[in-house]
């Protein structure tokens, strides 16, 4: 099994991994870093971490400690969608059955309904940067998601990480391949608030 990774230790290296890119290349290597996704499964691999360290067995997370591949792609009422971090539970086992409600009526779902329910599904998010430009998009798809999933399973237990820093990076030093701060602090609270 792969070392365990402290949230810490994953918040280091992305702000080390960040101020590189704007030293290397400015603004445009900075967000294609974002978007590569690589910052984002250091989160991915902490919270794994976190459940393996809570006592929970490392054969139950998927995807496995060190390993992006491997998500379970769960059926809701709407759609199948891919979960970031599931973990399984131990005493029931997959059922390949067919939908009986929603958009996916008749669909085949490789887990059945009664597993799916007894999943523990923690979706990892982040907001990096502008972050008052993508506030609703952002919570329209928090809400829907989980929307989605507790229409077909109401009992399922879901959870969401959000990495969002408490001040961006400011787009036009790092234009300029230099790492300062933009002068607003971001509004944690309205996230925070509009999670309740």
């Amino acid at each position: 099994m792969p070392d365990l990774f402290e949230i810490q230790d994953a918040l280091t290296e992305i702000k080390t991994a960040l101020e590189e890119a704007i030293t290397e290349g400015g603004e445009e290597e900075k967000t294609a870093l974002i978007r590569s996704q690589k910052l984002i499964k250091r989160i991915h691999e902490s919270v794994k971490s976190e459940f393996i360290k809570a006592g929970v067995d490392s054969e139950n997370i998927k995807p496995r400690l060190g390993l992006s591949e491997g998500e379970l792609k769960l059926a809701g009422f709407f759609k199948k969608k891919d979960q970031d971090i599931c973990i399984v539970p131990n005493d029931l086992y997959e059922k390949e059955e067919f939908s009986d409600s929603g958009l996916l009526l008749g669909e085949k779902d490789r887990y059945g309904k009664e597993y799916t329910e007894h999943i523990i599904s923690v979706n990892i998010r982040s907001q990096l940067s502008s972050l008052a430009k993508n506030f609703d998009t952002l919570y329209e798809r928090t809400f829907a998601e989980s929307l989605n999933l507790h229409m077909r399973c109401p009992k399922m237990c879901l959870g969401e990480v959000y990495m969002i820093p408490v001040c961006e990076y400011d787009t036009h030093a790092a234009q300029e391949k230099k790492i300062a701060f933009a002068d607003r602090i971001s509004s944690i609270e309205k996230y925070l608030m509009a999670s309740i």
